[in-house]
């Protein structure tokens, strides 16, 4: 009968069984789970809607899922977390992982060198379509805005300490900047932030970035380009 039931929620798309399955495999009662399922409506998108709510009870989640939503590229644990403390000091692999633990029914989160991302598109549509997420919308341009922020932050940061800046931050910051930019005044406390940042740019900062970044995108001619000597490893 249960199962009856939620084969007619699913109106034949195998992706919400596989999260319904996953969901109610997760952390508390299976029956319990699978009976609040069978209370929602049909389609998609009331089972991302539990899932989320669930899910959003985590610290910090809001911060991490926002920036899996919108990142260039997919990134493994460790690599998003050396972007995201610059935004908040505990978002380590731990910490990561922890805002995370709501979302095994939704996210791929399995060894620290794989990347973190959705099992399925439509999920990462769901939460950037204000007619379909509504209250659980994440605006893509302030996501890309924090994502903006905390790249220039990682890299200030690498050039101050003399380390070499993340991969993802020299390559990436002006592609999450172009879309940052491009939204209207509603983001005006991000784009405060943002300046303060862009303001402290001086010449060895853009020497660094420039010459990671060229590295980063296998330039081959970057064999005769000296990086400054506080950057080296």
């Amino acid at each position: 009968m249960d199962l009856t039931k939620l084969v007619e929620q699913s109106e034949g798309l195998f992706v919400y069984a596989a999260t319904a399955v996953k969901h109610i495999s997760g952390k508390g009662s299976p029956e319990n789970r699978l009976e609040d399922v069978l209370k929602l409506h049909k389609g998609l998108d009331n089972l991302y809607i539990q899932v989320i709510e669930e899910a959003s009870e985590w610290d910090h989640f809001s911060t991490v899922m926002g920036s899996i939503l919108c990142l260039r590229h997919p990134l493994n644990v460790k690599d998003l977390s050396i972007i995201l403390q610059a935004l908040h000091e505990h978002l380590t692999i731990s910490g990561i992982r922890s805002a995370l633990g709501g979302c095994h029914s939704i996210l791929a989160i399995t060894i620290d060198d794989a990347p973190i991302e959705p099992y399925h598109a439509s999920f990462r549509d769901f939460l950037t379509d204000q007619s379909r997420s509504q209250s659980l919308f994440y605006p893509p341009a302030t996501c890309h805005g924090r994502l903006m922020i905390a790249c220039l932050s990682a890299i200030t940061r690498a050039v101050n300490d003399g380390d070499r800046a993340p991969q993802y931050a020299v390559v990436s910051w002006y592609y999450h900047s172009c879309s940052f930019l491009s939204a209207g005044g509603e983001l005006e406390e991000l784009r405060d932030e943002a300046w303060e940042l862009v303001n402290k740019i001086d010449l060895s900062w853009v020497s660094v970035w420039i010459a990671e970044a060229l590295c980063w995108v296998d330039v081959l001619y970057l064999t005769k380009v000296k990086l400054p000597t506080k950057v080296r490893k």
